[in-house]
């Protein structure tokens, strides 16, 4: 679900940079009615986008719970030593290079037949 919500961001997104180079030119019958339009699929996109991580975050950490525990001890990294929620580590992690799009990522090329389940 998230890699097609990217996917569209990212065609609106091309279509916005084509819209703009359209506004150049005098003759731009339809580029205000395309926009509108644009822009309520940008807003669309932007609020599906919260309700999914709304809706994904607390299920992947429920999923998690029962292979690392409800917190862990940091061994290294500006955590070290801290003991940590999972929840608040999730939090954290997503700012990173997106541990959790890498580990969805990597679910259907586990072995680990559950992990190919949940995907």
């Amino acid at each position: 679900m998230r890699n097609y919500l990217y996917s569209y961001q990212h065609i609106n997104d091309d279509i916005k940079k084509v819209l703009i180079d359209e506004e150049k030119f005098a003759d731009n019958r339809y580029g205000q009615r395309v926009r509108v339009v644009i822009d309520n699929i940008s807003t669309l996109l932007g609020d599906l986008f919260i309700k999914y991580n709304n809706a994904s975050m607390p299920i992947f950490v429920d999923f998690i719970k029962p292979f690392v525990g409800e917190s862990i001890i940091i061994p290294f990294g500006k955590y070290k030593n801290k003991k940590i929620s999972i929840e608040d580590l999730t939090k954290v992690a997503i700012e990173d290079i997106s541990f959790f799009d890498r580990w969805l990522d990597s679910m259907a090329d586990s072995s680990a037949y559950i992990l190919k389940i949940f995907d």
